[in-house]
């Protein structure tokens, strides 16, 4: 077994047992629980368990929802994770529907320039593409290539992954989508 899938798998054991122990002691929706459920459920997503990390995600917004409000950055959080989730498991639309409802939420509450607007605007762009709407994906990436390059350096991690998709566009349409 490849080093990363044991590492993978000994996260997801790892926080799965933080879960059940912080849910016992805490509750099922304390906030500390609701991180940590969080947090399994991008493990679950990072090891290609795209169905069981939506279920966690779906979970976790309702009672971020129902507890926070629907303009907490806790909530917004949850709904780009679950826009993220909903394009690795092909559910383009829902996906572009959601990445952009929380691009526009995002945008005002945290401002345009905030890292977590930025990853969102990257995002949609990323289900735009997928969806061969090649225009408006090339705009949304220059955007966040232009707002990275300014809000976070050049040769931040977040920038260089915007750059890339930017050279996949001039290849043309994605493929096996």
């Amino acid at each position: 077994m490849p080093k990363a899938v044991h590492l993978q798998l000994e996260a997801e054991a790892e926080f799965q047992a933080v879960v059940d122990a912080e849910s016992r002691l805490l509750g099922h929706d304390n906030s500390e629980t609701l991180l940590s459920r969080y947090s399994l459920a991008w493990v679950r997503h990072a090891r290609g368990h795209h169905d069981r990390a939506h279920a966690e995600f779906v979970a976790v917004l309702a009672a971020r929802h129902r507890m926070l409000g629907a303009e907490h950055p806790s909530t917004l959080s949850a709904r780009h994770a679950l826009g993220v989730v909903r394009h690795a498991q092909g559910r383009h639309r829902q996906a572009e529907a959601e990445l952009h409802d929380t691009l526009t939420l995002r945008g005002r509450i945290l401002g345009h320039d905030h890292p977590k607007t930025l990853a969102t605007r990257h995002e949609y762009a990323r289900v735009l593409h997928t969806l061969s709407r090649l225009d408006q994906a090339r705009a949304e990436f220059d955007l966040a290539l232009r707002d990275r390059e300014r809000v976070l350096g050049d040769a931040h991690p977040d920038t260089i992954a915007t750059r890339d998709p930017l050279t996949a566009l001039d290849q043309g349409p994605p493929r096996n989508r």
